[in-house]
């Protein structure tokens, strides 16, 4: 197959080279024919000229696969196709003092500045790495030849490239060449040897240097055959065509030793390459096949076509992708992932039993903490109410049925087990609470009160506040009032409870009758902490006591 295709392609470039030759030959002897044979010959030789740049433009189009290269080509390939056109357009149609040819003259320089900084551009962007794009700045090189375009365009006004007899007699023959022209073709002559020295650069540095001669040996071949072609004026070849040709050729020995990316050669490398795939038409028709690849029927090619993929057993599977003119079908060797996946399966199994170790663990921590909460709570609730329970205690070691103690203990004992259920209940809801409802003080000081009165003792309960108020303020309170209480449950014969909050402030009065015992020393640390205080006052009917505690603004 690559025996065939290398004569396909000596082929090819051999019939572009005869038609290069017979456009030579025809532009040779159109000058000895008459006017119409001349035409003919001048316009056939131009058509051949069209046609290879057209075709080469083609080539490019299909061969280039860095899309920024293929597109800075076409547009050299598109100047040069310009220029052969505007040069037939100024001999076949104007005359020699028309001066629409002479800017059809003026406009040959446009490609032959324009052409050489493209291929350089071409020559840099090719050693670009890791697809990056090329530095923006180096676009500036394209700033001298707009100025020189501009400046050969505009020279009638000013004939610094160009200077002629006066009204432009004779001006395709007899003219001079000036400064601007000399700058413009140094300009020129600077780009192509900068191109020359990268694309020289490039192959130092690539797998393709040991060819490098052959661009070399190219260049050289063309330049002096140019040179001598313009030394002795051949009227079978002109400038245009020696540039241009010159150019194309360079470029083409460059792509054939792959210093410029190319897919030429795909079929082969697709032949020989691990990839275990086949190209087929649109009627599944065996196109190419890579060297390893598993040949598949042709029922499971239309099944991988219509579902995008099937297995052909549990290791291999038959994909398929649409491209231009057929399909492509590559088997997947799932066999290591399959690997993978049973590896991974048993790696999971082990996991998700640990996983669920873990979540027992946390599950028994969660509730080995509730536990150890609850019985944080439940041992601070036994202090703050282990002196009632004492007293309880001994009250019932003292009640005898037969005694005349006994109601009077059993209310008492109420009066204790009615603190006790209020006193845990407010531990309770402070527990993770900052405030507590003075709702809740108010129906514990009254639940108290109801036992009190049981004992014959009035009672009575004033309320002035509302709202929230600090947990312990609000603790505070009431074990104030149930130490008032205690001390004086035996003597008094009547109780007054009053709540009043007023500004920062939040106090609790208990008037007692026939009440004797009074206390300064209630927890004053406690007290101290609210910049509270204990008002105490006696007098012959009784006692008057008043705790007042500073709540600072909590939410009422």
């Amino acid at each position: 197959m690559w025996a065939k295709l290398d004569k396909k392609r000596i082929a090819l470039y051999s019939l572009c080279v005869l038609l290069f030759i017979v456009a030579g030959i025809l532009q040779y002897i159109d000058e000895d024919l008459p006017m119409f044979s001349a035409k003919i010959c001048n316009l056939i030789a131009n058509l051949i000229f069209f046609v290879l740049i057209f075709l080469w433009g083609i080539s490019i189009k299909n061969r280039i696969v860095d899309k920024p290269t293929k597109i800075r080509l076409l547009t050299a390939a598109g100047l040069i196709f310009f220029w052969f056109l505007i040069r037939y357009i100024k001999y076949d149609s104007f005359g020699e003092k028309d001066t629409a040819g002479r800017y059809l003259w003026y406009l040959y320089y446009v490609p032959q500045c324009f052409v050489p900084p493209i291929a350089l551009i071409t020559a840099l962007g090719i050693i670009r790495k890791n697809k990056h794009t090329i530095n923006k700045w180096l676009y500036l090189i394209f700033i001298p030849a707009f100025v020189f375009t501009s400046l050969i365009l505009t020279n009638d006004l000013h004939q610094l490239v160009f200077s002629f007899r006066n009204n432009f007699e004779n001006f395709s023959s007899d003219y001079r060449h000036e400064i601007i022209y000399y700058m413009t073709m140094g300009w020129i002559i600077l780009s192509i040897i900068s191109f020359i020295a990268v694309l020289f650069f490039k192959c130092s540095i690539s797998a393709c240097k040991k060819r490098i001669w052959i661009p070399i040996c190219v260049f050289i071949i063309c330049g002096v055959t140019s040179f001598l072609c313009f030394l002795f004026a051949t009227r079978s070849y002109k400038i245009p065509e020696l540039i241009s040709f010159s150019f194309i050729l360079i470029l083409e020995s460059c792509i054939f030793i792959g210093l410029i990316p190319s897919n030429e050669n795909y079929e082969k490398y697709f032949a020989i390459s691990d990839v275990s795939s086949i190209i087929t038409n649109k009627n599944i028709k065996l196109i190419y096949h890579s060297a390893n690849f598993l040949l598949a029927t042709k029922k499971q090619c239309e099944e991988a076509k219509i579902n995008g993929s099937v297995f052909l057993n549990e290791n291999f599977r038959l994909s398929c992708k649409t491209i231009s003119g057929g399909y492509v079908f590559y088997l997947e060797d799932l066999s290591q992932i399959n690997k993978l996946l049973n590896k991974l399966s048993s790696i999971n199994e082990e996991l998700l039993e640990e996983s669920e170790m873990i979540i027992y663990e946390n599950e028994l921590k969660e509730k080995n903490a509730s536990l150890e909460q609850k019985n944080q709570l439940y041992s601070k609730m036994f202090c703050v109410v282990s002196d009632s329970i004492a007293s309880i205690n001994n009250l019932l070691d003292e009640i005898d049925k037969n005694s005349k103690k006994y109601k009077q203990n059993l209310k008492i004992a109420c009066v204790y087990l009615a603190y006790i259920k209020r006193r845990s209940n407010l531990e309770v809801i402070s527990n993770g609470n900052k405030t507590i409802d003075i709702n809740e003080i108010i129906l514990s000081i009254n639940e108290s009160l109801i036992y009190v009165s049981d004992l014959g003792i009035k009672t009575s309960l004033t309320n002035k506040t509302m709202g929230k108020f600090d947990s312990n303020i609000c603790i505070l309170l009431y074990e104030f009032f149930q130490m008032c209480v205690k001390f004086n449950l035996s003597n008094m014969s009547n109780i007054h409870v009053q709540l009043i909050s007023l500004d920062d402030y939040i106090s609790i009065s208990i008037l007692m009758n026939k009440a004797t015992h009074s206390f300064i020393d209630f927890k004053n640390d406690d007290i101290k902490k609210f910049n509270g205080k204990i008002n105490i006052l006696k007098d012959a009917e009784g006692l008057y006591e008043t705790l007042t505690l500073k709540y600072g603004g909590e939410d009422k």
